[in-house]
């Protein structure tokens, strides 16, 4: 069994403190736990120039959320639950927000605003950005047969190979595709979710 740490066994302290209306007391715990929220909140938003704002939404939501500790539980996995899912709800807000100005950016550059399709236009950046990690010969390949629409002997010919042979790459460079994919997927499931 982990040995709890210093922090740990102060931080359950105070809070059962507060929870019993000793206020001195959970001051002193919203300190901590500040000091605590931020090293975490820098470890969950490495990337986020501005984190403070999801700090304080952080704060606040183990302040509402104070009445459903359970003192015979430990403190320190409550408060990562409550932080992690703040976090991830402002990611999300804020990657919201990216997303609207990216799009309102991009209707700027369409002279027919009935030709802008948001989600096509996602899509393809996302697809280009898979398609990138491929090796070369695997890349031509897709980008012939399924951007440009060639047919087999038609990149075949282009490549200077056989139409067997763009078959077979085409196979392979699909199901490096769906690897990718997933390894992009778990790589994010794990860096948001399971931390």
């Amino acid at each position: 069994m982990k040995q709890k740490t210093q922090e740990e066994v102060d931080l359950q302290n105070l809070i059962i403190l507060a929870q019993k209306g000793d206020n001195e007391a959970y001051y002193e715990f919203l300190c901590k736990l500040r000091v605590y929220t931020s090293k975490y909140c820098k470890f969950i938003l490495r990337n986020w120039s501005d984190y403070e704002d999801c700090i304080q939404e952080c704060l606040l939501n183990v302040h509402r959320f104070r009445h459903t500790y359970v003192s015979s539980r430990p403190v320190i996995p409550w408060i990562k639950a409550i932080i992690r899912n703040k976090c991830i709800d402002w990611m999300r807000k804020e990657i919201n927000k990216i997303n609207y100005e990216l799009k309102t950016d991009r209707i700027d550059f369409y002279q027919d605003r009935k030709a802008y399709q948001p989600k096509e236009v996602e899509n393809k950046l996302l697809l280009s950005n898979l398609i990138n990690r491929l090796p070369e010969r695997h890349k031509q390949v897709i980008m012939l047969t399924k951007i440009e629409g060639l047919t087999e002997k038609e990149a075949a010919k282009k490549l200077k190979i056989s139409p067997a042979n763009v078959k077979i790459r085409t196979y392979r460079a699909l199901k490096q595709l769906k690897n990718i994919a997933h390894y992009v997927f778990l790589l994010f499931y794990v860096t948001f979710f399971k931390i």
